[in-house]
């Protein structure tokens, strides 16, 4: 019996273990609830049709992980890169841990959403 692959992407300083649901930060282990997983997993596999630029899909990783710093550093880095998904920062869930942080406020006005 032969034993199967899974895929494995890495980016930034993470790696993602499809086939064993798994998430590693500088070889470390990540735990993250099944339906954040469930979202990198499918933001990273379909990153060339529904995903633009890297940096969304880091920041989502890192506001997951609590490391807003992290996570606004490249959303900005997103700004300037004039990325049209920052357009679903106000309907979309995944910015949901960011939204009580001054600087998110701040990010809306800079995209243009009437406050």
């Amino acid at each position: 019996m032969s034993k199967q692959t899974s895929k494995v992407y890495e980016f930034d300083n993470f790696r993602l273990d499809a086939g064993e649901r798994q998430l590693s930060r500088n070889r470390a282990p990540v735990t993250l609830p099944s339906k954040a997983f469930a979202l990198l997993l499918a933001l990273v596999e379909n990153s060339g049709r529904l995903v633009e630029k890297e940096e969304i899909v880091i920041a989502v990783l890192h506001a997951a992980l609590g490391e807003r710093d992290q996570a606004f550093a490249l959303l900005d880095k997103a700004y300037d890169e004039r990325d049209t998904l920052l357009l679903l920062l106000k309907v979309e869930p995944m910015f949901d841990s960011l939204r009580s942080d001054p600087r998110f406020a701040v990010l809306l006005r800079r995209v243009g959403f009437p406050e």
